[in-house]
């Protein structure tokens, strides 16, 4: 007796599973490497605290489940899922549009343009912020955020003699250039040693800055290399898995037993063993199979276009439109006048300083308001602003006590006034748009805060 037709037939899940058993390995490695850098967003400080990230990185956790059936749909709800906080919830990272590109191309082309698309443009990233990093805040040893991110790490193991002397201070930020630039011709060259020189790169970027950066790079590094360095890497994970476990679990240990760190930085003892044992399974399979793999270098023609607008978007800052989500993370770039301080690029390319400068404030009329008045009028005087965060601000600042709020100031070469920041219908200075007039993405954050007027300035991420 035969079965009926729809017990016969394949389920969806049997079809699926059998995608995954004949699927390319790389191509099963880049999407393990996104599951894994959407569990690393996880564990940023803002999703603890704020609504509207919790809702998009559930849709990004979600898009999980979707991905292991290699579907388009699955990378188009993936790439929704990322859209939503650039536009909507105030999102700041450069790793946000990396994923976002990446989305894209696997919604229109998986296979060779998705792995390319994500080789490319983890290489670009490393080139565009070495560009940005050539500025005189960078390169100083006293400001630049190379010498900061040691400093942090020698606070972060107050038990461990990390101090170095002056002289080495100053050579952090050339060897921050250097590396970064040696990644992206290593990561299109010779994958696998720019893969352990990345991820050696990351661990101290890691503990000091960046706890989620590396685990999106690792899809662009899976993106980089071929089905059998990921057969061979994965074989050598499992077959000595029970060393791995127990290397990991002392690496964990030495990290709890020697970091100061807060439970807010819990994770890094998880993402500490896991980049460590990443790396010792690179310098493996290096010693033992020294043959050059070689990668082609010219893209998919997809993953070229997605290459172009990647390095279209990373001009932001240089012409007065954008600077987070362009690559110039921890790079003390600084584009407003007169504090420019690229070495190359001159101010001259830009249309106009972005940023707003509230010249005079008042706030309330209560008496017993005064002291807060007072304080928080400083903080608007001594800092630069964005329309971003002014939304922010009536948000959080309208307090009746508070009222009326009243700024006076310039944005965009031009004079404003606001009588009362509380007052819903009262409009606001709005950010340029991509294409002229007036940006339409209030909440699209296109610009550091807590920038000092002063041009000297410690370094912000």
């Amino acid at each position: 007796m035969s079965l009926p037709p729809d017990l016969a037939s394949p389920t969806r899940l049997a079809r699926a599973l059998d995608r995954w058993r004949t699927a390319p390995a790389a191509e099963s490695a880049l999407l393990v490497a996104w599951a894994g850098a959407v569990a690393a967003r996880w564990t940023l400080a803002n999703v603890r605290v704020d609504s509207g990230w919790l809702w998009m990185l559930a849709l990004s956790a979600a898009t999980i489940a979707l991905l292991w059936t290699r579907s388009r749909w699955a990378w188009l709800a993936a790439a929704a899922s990322l859209w939503g906080p650039l536009l909507f919830v105030q999102d700041w990272l450069t790793q946000t549009v990396v994923m976002l590109l990446i989305a894209l191309v696997g919604a229109i082309a998986p296979g060779r343009p998705l792995a390319d698309t994500a080789r490319w443009l983890t290489a670009l990233t490393y080139l565009i912020a070495a560009f940005h990093k050539l500025n005189t805040g960078f390169l100083d040893a006293s400001t630049g955020c190379a010498a900061a991110g040691w400093d942090a790490i020698d606070a972060m193991f107050p038990g461990i003699p990390l101090g170095v002397p002056d002289a080495v201070r100053g050579a952090l930020a050339h060897a921050t250039l250097l590396t970064e630039a040696a990644l992206f011709a290593l990561l299109l060259f010779a994958p696998r040693v720019g893969i352990l020189l990345g991820l050696a790169f990351h661990v101290p970027l890691t503990w000091a800055f960046a706890p989620a950066f590396v685990f999106v790079m690792l899809i662009g590094y899976a993106g980089a290399l071929d089905d059998a360095t990921v057969r061979r890497l994965a074989d050598a994970l499992w077959q000595h898995r029970r060393r791995w476990a127990a290397a990991s679990i002392a690496i964990a240990g030495a990290y709890v037993a020697f970091a100061d760190t807060t439970w807010q930085r819990a994770d890094l003892g998880v993402k500490t063993p896991i980049l460590f044992v990443l790396m010792a399974l690179l310098a493996r399979d290096l010693w033992q199979h020294r043959r050059r793999v070689r990668r082609p270098t010219r893209p998919a023609p997809l993953a070229a276009v997605a290459a172009c607008a990647f390095c279209l978007n990373a001009a932001g800052p240089y012409l007065g439109l954008q600077m987070q989500h362009t690559g110039a993370m921890l790079s003390n770039l600084r584009v407003d006048a007169p504090c420019w301080n690229h070495l190359i690029v001159p101010p001259s390319v830009s249309l106009g300083d972005p940023y707003i400068r509230i010249d005079a404030a008042s706030l309330g009329r209560d008496e017993s308001a005064e002291p807060e008045a007072s304080r928080l009028v400083s903080v608007l005087q001594a800092r630069l602003w964005n329309s971003t965060q002014l939304v922010q601000m009536r948000e959080n600042w309208c307090a009746d006590r508070m009222r009326p709020i009243r700024l006076e100031g310039t944005h965009l070469g031009e004079a404003f006034r606001v009588e009362d920041l509380c007052d819903e219908h009262e409009p606001l200075p709005r950010d340029r748009g991509v294409f002229g007039g007036r940006s339409w993405f209030p909440n699209y954050l296109r610009w550091q805060k807590n920038l000092p007027r002063a041009c000297p300035m410690a370094c912000i991420h």
